[in-house]
């Protein structure tokens, strides 16, 4: 039977690689947005990255 100690580590080890997974997908999911939007609007990648860096400061200004 594990000891609470066990548990306690084990449960740290899953939360710590289910947050890495989640911090890869979300990475994953924004780069092909973007590389999306730039196929769609003919516009580089880097356009679009500098429109919605920009877009995303002004909703975090406001």
């Amino acid at each position: 039977m594990a000891t609470p100690k066990q548990i306690r580590k084990t449960y740290e080890q899953v939360e710590d690689e289910a947050r890495r997974l989640v911090s890869f997908l979300c990475e994953d999911t924004v780069q092909t947005c973007l590389e999306e939007t730039a196929t769609r609007t003919g516009e580089s990648l880097e356009q679009v990255k500098e429109v919605m860096a920009a877009e995303w400061s002004m909703a975090g200004s406001g």
